[in-house]
């Protein structure tokens, strides 16, 4: 993390240590999507609560409160709504935020960008495998 640190500026991680954990929790899940990608809330919303990031209250459903975690998201400026989808269906995650989430990761999961670093991480405390292999033939 001090590798990153110094590449970007505090402000970013200061506004992920500030999140609660649930919100920590979906913003990392976040980028595990490829670079550039576009992502819809109900794909997003759904994950979160089939993975558990959704913390049960009572009075809404688990979809309800995983959409109140996207609308949170958006409104903290850690996702990007796309203009062309006035109603905020879709989203991105801007590039120095998707570092930033994939850096911290690796206390939650293991991002692999290419093959040889899979033999380099801990897989002992894997919880979620990402791969990617975009701009490779």
């Amino acid at each position: 993390m001090a590798e990153f640190n110094k590449k970007v500026p505090g402000v970013l991680y200061l506004s992920y240590e500030d999140l609660p954990s649930h919100l920590k929790q979906c913003f990392l899940h976040c980028s595990l999507y490829p670079n550039k990608a576009d992502m819809y809330r109900k794909d997003l919303t759904r994950l979160w609560v089939a993975e558990g990031f959704t913390e049960e209250n009572g009075e809404l459903s688990m979809e309800e409160i995983a959409e109140g975690y996207y609308e949170d998201l958006i409104w903290l400026n850690l996702l990007q709504v796309d203009p062309t989808f006035v109603d905020g269906s879709r989203c991105t995650m801007h590039d120095l935020l998707r570092s930033l989430a994939q850096s911290l990761i690796h206390g939650e999961g293991v991002y692999v960008s290419d093959l040889q670093s899979l033999n380099t991480n801990p897989l002992n405390k894997l919880r979620r495998l990402s791969t990617s292999n975009i701009g490779r033939e």
